[in-house]
């Protein structure tokens, strides 16, 4: 399959994924904004470190651990990826993406989700030495809390109920769950 056919569903699909993205940074902007003293530039500046710092302890990270543990942060990458370009490639053609693209762009994936979820402060209070365990960490439980909220789906809970229960695992549950040990 080439890229021309399938041109404007490419550029829908980029664009899509920058607003999106452009989303997610506006509203993290303003909520530091109300909340912490500095100018929205400084702000702007604030958040773009935070996920900088993040990215560059993940990625060097991502340098020590196994093949195997980099394989399974792999659908990270893909998730990042605009829709039209997960269903135009294969694994053949992804075998052709540089591998430090790949670990740049899943280290970038993690930090961002993390610094926009949660803001500058967690990060900034985070163990420097532990931030990239924290953040793979991070990943790992937002997908177990992702899981209750399915399997909460399917029980007999009241609807009211069930849609409060599911907002405070939204908006809580991943962050909460790093300091619970549930084993």
């Amino acid at each position: 399959m080439t890229f021309t056919p399938k041109k404007d569903q490419i550029v829908e699909d980029v664009l899509a994924k920058l607003r999106e993205l452009a989303k997610l940074e506006a509203e993290l902007l303003f909520r530091e904004f109300e909340n912490f003293p500095g100018s929205l530039p400084h702000m702007s500046k604030v958040i773009s470190d935070a996920i900088n710092i993040t990215t560059d302890s993940i990625v060097t990270y991502l340098d020590v651990i196994t093949e195997s543990e980099r394989k399974e942060l792999f659908p990270l990458f893909r998730a990042h990826l605009p829709k039209s370009f997960v269903q135009l490639s294969t694994d053949q053609n992804l075998e052709n993406v540089p591998e430090q693209y790949i670990k740049n762009t899943i280290a970038s994936y993690i930090a961002s989700k993390m610094v926009y979820k949660e803001g500058t402060k967690f990060i900034e209070n985070l163990d420097k030495h532990r931030l990239a365990q924290t953040a793979l960490l991070y990943i790992k439980k937002e997908k177990e809390i992702s899981e209750l909220i399915e399997a909460l789906s399917n029980t007999n809970i009241p609807d009211q109920e069930k849609q409060k229960i599911v907002k405070l695992l939204e908006q809580g549950g991943t962050r909460t769950s790093l300091t619970l040990d549930f084993d």
